[in-house]
């Protein structure tokens, strides 16, 4: 804050308080007043930095290879692992369900073990003629 907006914060501040007026005031991260108030936390990035599909066109021809028992390495290639690692679970899941793999990261790839698929297990009403 420069000296300027220093001054009309303390002008304001001296006309509130002579009134007894209860205030907060927050200017940037600092609070003025004797009400309390909480600041608001600064937003996590919770938005994938890469355009729209690009994780999915690069990592659909190490995953759709894959067979029931694979194990699939998907080279990081200058992506964060984090997102990477998203994408890979979330293909996987679309194209195979869910329970039918696991994913791992390391700091050179994200793996993936497919699943064989849990049999549903037969009731014996159906097997009874």
């Amino acid at each position: 804050m420069n000296d300027i907006q220093k001054k009309a914060l303390q002008s304001a501040m001296r006309m509130l308080d002579s009134i007894q007026a209860k205030y907060a005031i927050v200017v940037g991260d600092e609070k003025f007043g004797g009400l309390s108030v909480v600041l608001p936390k600064s937003p996590k990035s919770n938005q994938c930095p890469y355009p729209r599909n690009e994780l999915r066109t690069y990592l659909k021809p190490f995953v759709d290879v894959l067979n029931e028992g694979d194990v699939g390495c998907i080279p990081l290639n200058g992506y964060e692992p984090k997102w990477l690692a998203q994408a890979v679970a979330t293909y996987a899941g679309q194209i195979w369900g869910p329970g039918t793999y696991t994913t791992c990261t390391t700091e050179e790839d994200v793996q993936i073990l497919r699943f064989v698929p849990e049999q549903e297990p037969v009731s014996t009403q159906e097997v009874l003629i």
